[in-house]
């Protein structure tokens, strides 16, 4: 079994990226950042380089309910500033919350699905993550 420069195995390394990004993302791009700089091993570059998309991907659909949300509340204003027109609209039974929770959920599953596998020294197959890594790597 491969070790890494700190002495654990390359498995556990490519797990601790996963679990690592559900719990905070900031430790867990420090710690890619640290593989991508100083370790050898491909396949555990690999793994951190789709963490870090899987992160992104995810954070990017989170902005985007925000987005909406905004877009939301400047179409309230603007239907509030017509004086004979007192309406306001609340966003319709609280979707945009709703959609968080789910990405939020999704994104901690695909994290934790890919860790058991790192462990055993595989990965899953994420569609957005498998296209970038093939576009911008080989």
């Amino acid at each position: 079994m491969q070790k890494t420069k700190l002495g654990i195995s390359v498995a556990l390394m490519g797990a601790g990226l996963y679990f690592l990004g559900i719990f905070s993302f900031i430790p867990a791009f420090l710690l890619a950042a640290y593989v991508l700089l100083r370790e050898e091993n491909a396949w555990l570059k690999r793994n951190a380089i789709r963490m870090v998309v899987i992160v992104t991907g995810f954070y990017l659909l989170h902005t985007g309910v925000d987005m909406l949300q905004e877009i939301w509340g400047v179409f309230n204003s603007i239907l509030g500033m017509i004086p004979f027109l007192n309406l306001h609209f609340n966003f319709p039974l609280n979707l945009d919350s709703l959609a968080n929770y789910i990405i939020s959920f999704l994104q901690n599953l695909v994290l934790l699905i890919s860790g058991f596998k790192a462990l055993s020294g595989n990965m899953i197959k994420v569609d957005f993550a498998d296209k970038l890594l093939l576009k911008h790597l080989d």
